[in-house]
C-alpha cells in the first residue's frame, strides 16, 4: 500500500482496525484541564486573572464525547429500540463497487454477525406485561381486569394457556414476554403471527365471554392446583417433621440406653482395675517380705536408705510400718554409740593432754641444750669469720685480675673472627676460580663443538681441567673442613666464656650470701 507509512493498525477481538495519522491529534487533541484554570485563577497575578476572566473554558473531547453519549442514551431510552446498521460498499463511497472482504471486516469488526448468532439461538421477539394488560383491559372491561390487578405476569400465562400456544414456543420473564425466532415442527410460525396479532389487536381471537370464561377457569385451576400442592406440602412436611422427631426420640432412647451399658461396663471396669491393683501391692509387699526375711542386714540398708529421703512415695511408705522396730532397735543402737563415742572422745582427750605436757617438759630441756649448743657456735662463728676474711682478699685480687683475662679472652676471639673472615675471602676467591673454571669449560665445550677436527686434543684439555676443577674442589672442601673446625673453636671458646662467667656470678652471689649471713649473725 502506498499510504502504509501513515497508518497504524490495532488488533481487536474482531479484527484488525486501520488509522491514519493525518489530523489524528486535532481529532482527538485535549484542552487543559479544568484544575489547571483554577489554578490560574486563584493567581495572585492580576494579568493571569484577566487571561481566565476574559474567556469561557471549553470542553474537553472526552468530556463532549461523554455529554454526547448520554444524549444518545436519553433518546434512546426515548423511543423504541430499532437501529440500522449502516455498512460501506467500497472505500472509495463508488455505488457500482461492492467490495466483499471490506464489508465482510464490517460486519465482523460491527458484531453484526455475532448478533445475529444470539437472536437466531435466543428470543428475539418480546412483547411487555403492560402492553397486553393495556390492550385485554378494553376487550374484557376493567372490572374483569380487577381480578388480576398487579398480576400482569400471571394474566400473560393464563392468555397463553387460553390461546393453546405451545409452552416451548414462548418464554415468560419479569417484565415481558419472549417469543422463539422462526418456525418448528411443533410451533408453526402463523401461531406466532396470530399471537403478535392478537396483541396488536387487529383481530379477535374469540368472543370476549369465551375468553373471559377461559380465564376464569384457568385463574380457578391454578387457585385450585396451588391450594392442592400447598396441602399436599404440608401433609408432606407434617409428615418430615413426625418423623423427625420420632428419630430423635429413638436416638435419645438409644443414646440413654447405650449411656446406661456404658456406665455398667465402666464400673465392671473400674472394680477389676482397683481389685487387680490392690492384688498387685499385696502381691509385691509379699515378695518384699520374702526377699528381706532371710537377711538382718538387707533390712538395715533397706531402713538406711528410707530414711535418707525426707518424703516418701504413697506405695513405699508401708515399710517403714513394716521396719518400724527395726527402726527403734537402730535409734537405741545409735544413742548407745554416742554415748559410747563420747566416753572414747574424753579418753582421747586426757591422753592428748599428758602428751602435751610430756611434750612441753622435752621442749624445756631441747631449749636448754640450744643455748649451750650456741654458745659453742659463736666461738666457732669467730673462727669462720676470720677464715672469711682472708677468702674474701682472695676474690677481691681475683676479681681485680679479671678484667685483664676477659681482655686477653677478648683480643683471642677477635684474632679468631680475623681468621674467619681471611678464610671466607679465600674461599670466595676459590669460588671465584671454579666460576671462571667453569665459563672456560662452556667456551671449550663450545669449540668442541664448532671443531670436529680437534676433538681428540680438546678432550684431552678438558680432562685437565676437569682434574684441576677437582683438585680446586678438594681444597675447598679442605678448607671449608678448617672453617668448621674454626668455629667449632669459637663455639668452644664461648661456650667456655659463658662457664667461667657464671662460675664466677655464682661464687660472687655465695661470697655475698655468705657476707649477708656474717653480718646478720653480727
Amino acid at each position: 500500500m502506498a499510504d502504509a507509512p501513515y497508518m497504524f493498525c490495532i488488533k481487536h477481538y474482531a479484527g484488525v482496525v486501520r488509522y491514519h495519522i493525518d489530523g489524528f491529534i486535532d481529532k482527538n487533541n485535549n484542552v487543559a484541564s479544568p484544575q489547571f484554570h483554577e489554578l490560574i485563577a486563584g493567581s495572585t497575578r492580576s494579568l493571569l486573572n484577566m487571561s481566565c476572566m476574559s474567556k469561557t473554558p471549553p470542553g474537553s473531547v472526552s468530556e463532549m464525547f461523554t455529554h454526547q453519549m448520554k444524549g444518545l442514551v436519553v433518546e434512546l431510552d426515548s423511543t423504541r429500540s430499532n437501529f440500522i446498521r449502516c455498512i460501506k460498499p467500497n472505500a472509495a463511497m463508488d455505488a457500482r463497487v461492492f467490495d466483499h472482504r471490506s464489508v465482510l471486516d464490517q460486519l465482523r469488526c460491527s458484531g453484526t454477525i455475532q448478533a445475529c448468532k444470539v437472536l437466531q439461538v435466543g428470543l428475539p421477539t418480546r412483547v411487555s406485561y403492560e402492553e397486553l394488560v393495556f390492550i385485554y383491559s378494553d376487550l374484557l372491561g376493567a372490572s374483569f381486569m380487577e381480578r388480576f390487578h398487579g398480576r400482569d405476569r400471571l394474566f400473560t400465562q393464563a392468555l397463553c394457556h387460553v390461546l393453546d400456544f405451545p409452552s416451548d414456543a414462548f418464554r415468560l420473564g419479569d417484565t415481558r414476554l419472549f417469543f422463539k425466532t422462526g418456525s418448528t415442527r411443533d410451533v408453526p410460525n402463523y401461531r406466532k403471527i396470530h399471537l403478535l396479532d392478537t396483541v396488536l389487536a387487529v383481530t379477535t381471537p374469540c368472543p370476549p365471554a369465551t375468553l373471559q370464561a377461559r380465564l376464569i377457569s384457568y385463574l380457578a385451576k391454578s387457585r385450585w392446583i396451588s391450594a392442592v400442592t400447598k396441602t399436599v406440602v404440608l401433609r408432606a412436611c407434617d409428615e418430615l417433621f413426625w418423623s423427625c422427631r420420632q428419630g430423635r426420640c429413638v436416638v435419645v432412647l438409644q443414646c440413654w440406653f447405650r449411656q446406661h451399658l456404658a456406665k455398667r461396663v465402666v464400673a465392671k471396669r473400674r472394680t477389676t482395675v482397683r481389685l487387680s491393683r490392690k492384688w498387685n501391692l499385696l502381691l509385691q509387699k509379699t515378695q518384699v517380705r520374702a526377699a528381706f526375711d532371710r537377711s538382718v542386714q538387707d533390712k538395715l540398708e533397706l531402713l538406711s536408705v528410707l530414711l535418707r529421703h525426707q518424703t516418701l512415695p504413697p506405695h513405699a511408705k508401708w515399710l517403714l510400718t513394716w521396719l518400724g522396730p527395726m527402726q527403734r532397735a537402730m535409734y537405741v543402737r545409735k544413742l548407745g554409740r554416742a554415748a559410747c563415742m563420747a566416753y572414747l572422745a574424753k579418753r582421747a582427750f586426757m591422753a592428748l593432754l599428758n602428751k602435751v605436757r610430756r611434750e612441753r617438759a622435752a621442749v624445756r630441756l631441747q631449749t636448754q641444750r640450744d643455748v649451750a649448743r650456741l654458745t659453742l657456735e659463736a666461738n666457732e662463728f669467730d673462727l669462720v669469720k676470720a677464715c672469711l676474711v682472708e677468702k674474701v682478699a682472695s676474690l677481691e685480687s681475683l676479681v681485680s685480675s679479671w678484667p685483664l683475662k676477659q681482655a686477653a679472652f677478648d683480643v683471642t676471639c677477635s684474632d679468631f673472627a680475623m681468621q674467619v673472615t681471611a678464610l671466607t675471602s679465600e674461599v670466595a676467591a676459590k669460588d671465584a676460580e671454579v666460576i671462571d673454571m667453569g665459563r672456560r669449560l662452556e667456551i671449550v665445550q663450545a669449540q668442541l663443538d664448532s671443531s670436529v677436527d680437534a676433538q681428540h686434543e680438546l678432550d684431552k684439555h678438558v680432562h685437565r681441567l676437569q682434574d684441576e676443577n677437582t683438585t680446586w674442589m678438594q681444597r675447598s672442601t679442605a678448607l671449608e673442613l678448617q672453617m668448621a673446625d674454626l668455629d667449632n673453636m669459637l663455639a668452644l671458646s664461648k661456650a667456655r666464656y659463658a662457664t667461667l662467667v657464671v662460675e664466677t656470678d655464682a661464687r660472687r652471689d655465695s661470697f655475698a650470701t655468705q657476707v649477708d649471713a656474717v653480718e646478720t649473725n653480727l
